[in-house]
């Protein structure tokens, strides 16, 4: 039976309801650095993929617990890793960025037993990630995950045409955008979780003050 437009128009209001309904779960959640799961995604077989980028220090712990409920397969980092330093601009942050840097990211795997893919940002001290995956080559790379391409960048420059995933962060544009063949996630925007067995997208929110953590104001520049 075709939908009549009130039917159109239910369906669309109720979709923005749960929108809202989620995005209020999460802010609670969020004040105990707990993570609001989906019923769908908690009842996910996987394997899973989560992506996230820009991630300041302050928002670790929240970090910490979402990969131990969700224990996802892989972990894919675009970037600025403790995006409250800007050693791009202050290197004197250089030693705090690393003491921070280091131990999450052993942490990230340590909690989850994932697999972890970084590709670095501006905000990002490459000689340091280089000691925890020193025969890789990080930057602006392409990886094969259950048969799919994932091209890992920090900044999304371009519209591809290429079909894959495209992981990326850095500034609030493009943003997400899912086709047939091809995926955009801004993992500034949203973590981002890949069901794999059905390949569904899931946008969870960051904690409330995570751009104000960022140091970022909601434009199009990025920093």
């Amino acid at each position: 039976m075709r939908k009549t437009r009130g039917k159109w128009a239910d369906d669309e209001r109720n979709l923005r309801m749960g929108i809202y309904a989620n995005r209020f779960k999460s802010a609670i959640y969020s004040l105990f650095d707990r993570a609001f799961i989906p019923h769908e995604l908690a009842a996910a077989r996987g394997p899973l993929i989560l992506h996230m980028s820009d991630t300041p220090a302050e928002i670790y712990p929240f970090l910490y617990r979402l990969v131990t409920l969700i224990k996802p397969a892989h972990i894919l980092h675009t970037g600025d890793v403790a995006d409250n330093y800007k050693i791009e601009k202050q290197k004197s942050q250089l030693s705090r960025y690393q003491q921070s840097v280091v131990p999450f990211l052993n942490q990230l795997v340590k909690i989850s037993g994932a697999q972890l893919h970084v590709s670095p940002g501006n905000h990002d001290d490459l000689p340091t990630l280089l000691t925890l995956f020193p025969a890789e080559d990080l930057k602006n790379r392409t990886i094969s995950l259950y048969g799919k391409k994932f091209h890992l960048m920090h900044a999304l420059d371009d519209q591809p045409d290429a079909p894959g995933y495209y992981c990326f962060g850095h500034q609030f544009h493009p943003l997400n955008l899912e086709e047939d063949s091809r995926v955009l996630l801004n993992g500034l925007l949203h973590i981002h979780v890949i069901d794999v067995e059905t390949w569904q997208v899931y946008h969870l929110e960051y904690p409330p003050g995570t751009n104000k953590f960022r140091k970022m104001d909601r434009n199009p520049t990025g920093l």
